[in-house]
């Protein structure tokens, strides 16, 4: 998951960089004003914002984004309460594979596709960080994902871990069923119109 050695500080952000250290602020709805508004809110009023320090974060938008656009999307990284080697199983499979029921246990998760999660992307440890005790791994959580925008060449400095580009094949197989598979009424939908559905864990 993790080249050997982490990239020079000078490097540019790429997709799968884990960083650590970095205190950042968390949008929080409804949001807190500096000065309440009176009638409206107004461009540019300043916003009061949490800050945030989670382990660490995983940089989750694609290279060229960072690259072309000057903004990168940052998913905090936690730790899990402690799995079974079941359910770290369903966090490392790498796609999804569907299954019929006679071929599921009456022990397995009830996962709908013989166990995959969708929404974290577990972390191999690296060297002092990230480590693995009493059954508990790090993992990406997605539904945390902001975008941050500026001065993102900042954030090189706290970049302790990069992913091989198999690592980052791997994150964005997950990537792309997080934002992309279909809702099941759609996919129903989509399917009876002879339609494409596009991106579900079936492949389909």
């Amino acid at each position: 998951m993790w080249l050997s050695t982490c990239p020079e500080k000078s490097i540019g952000l790429r997709q799968g960089d884990f960083l650590h250290g970095l205190v950042l602020t968390r949008l929080v709805w409804p949001l807190s004003f500096a000065r309440q508004a009176e009638v409206v809110i107004s461009k540019g009023q300043t916003v009061l914002l949490p800050a945030v320090q989670p382990y660490g974060y995983l940089v989750v938008s694609q290279c060229c984004t960072i690259e072309n656009q000057f903004v990168a999307a940052l998913a905090e990284v936690k730790r899990t309460q402690r799995l079974s080697p079941h359910e770290l199983e369903a966090y490392e499979r790498e796609e999804p594979s569907v299954v019929s029921e006679r071929d599921v246990d009456e022990k397995s998760l009830p996962y709908t596709d013989s166990g995959y999660v969708f929404n974290a992307h577990a972390l191999m440890p690296y060297g002092e960080y990230l480590p693995r005790i009493d059954g508990r791994t790090y993992v990406a959580d997605l539904t945390t994902i902001q975008t941050y925008s500026g001065r993102i060449e900042d954030f090189q400095e706290a970049r302790v871990a990069a992913m091989t580009p198999i690592g980052r094949r791997t994150l964005r197989i997950r990537l792309a069923l997080f934002w992309g598979r279909a809702e099941a009424g759609d996919e129903e939908f989509l399917t009876q119109q002879g339609i494409s559905v596009g991106m579900t864990p079936s492949g389909s």
